[in-house]
């Protein structure tokens, strides 16, 4: 039975927090979750080789501090945790350097963005215009409240089984240039990047939250298939 690591968040009071629909969903999809304690660089390279993962999902969360990008915080950035983004980031190129398969959610893809180079819009409403405030819903979470095209014959259309998908949107976030080694796999109508992919290094990220709804936990299923 495979092993998936699972970054968690760092609230202000310092408590480590995950989302039971993140580990739930590992277990649905026949897999064993095991959380990554935020540990420095090197202590994550020993505990990877430790836990011997199978792969190694990054989960949602607060805000990338915008200095790891060379901007200025801008008046809509929410929540940061530098110390959440640089452990997240060095996970990632820990696991990279293992060939490890990583899965990134929402603030996961954003992670993989920055970790590759890339940049991004730190409030998409106050950046691009109030129109695009409807990507953090209201709705509950399990609402599918907008359309994602995927690009077809990439790795995320044949994990979702599909080249369009209706399904949650909750960031404020997106990205802006895309990370090296990088390509867009998915797009809402209105040109937001809704998943990201590196073929060659077994990397996939969408920026909405497939574990929230019930009708997609066949993408777990088939991303734990998917990992060797």
């Amino acid at each position: 039975m495979h092993k998936i690591a699972i970054s968690c968040d760092i609230n202000r009071e310092g408590r480590l927090m995950l989302r039971q629909e993140y580990h739930r969903a590992i277990v649905d999809a026949g897999a064993v979750p095991v959380i990554v304690p935020p540990l420095d660089s090197d202590s994550l390279d020993e505990w990877l080789d430790a836990v011997s993962v199978a792969g190694l999902l990054l989960s949602g969360g607060a805000d990338v501090d915008p200095a790891l990008f060379g901007e200025e915080p801008v008046a809509g950035l929410g929540r940061v945790s530098r110390q959440r983004d640089d452990y997240e980031i060095a996970l990632f190129r820990a696991a990279e350097r293992r060939r490890i398969p990583v899965l990134g959610i929402c603030r996961g893809l954003q992670v993989v963005n920055v970790a590759r180079g890339g940049t991004l819009w730190q409030d998409m409403a106050s950046q691009l215009g109030e129109q695009y405030a409807c990507h953090d819903q209201t709705q509950a979470t399990e609402i599918g409240t907008h359309e994602v095209l995927i690009e077809p014959g990439s790795k995320v259309a044949a994990l979702f089984e599909s080249t369009r998908l209706n399904t949650n949107t909750h960031h404020h976030q997106a990205v802006k240039s895309v990370g090296d080694g990088l390509t867009v796999s998915a797009v809402a109508a209105d040109g937001t990047i809704e998943a990201l992919e590196d073929s060659s290094a077994n990397i996939v990220a969408v920026q909405f939250h497939p574990e929230r709804m019930p009708d997609m936990a066949y993408f777990f299923r088939n991303w734990i298939k998917s990992l060797v």
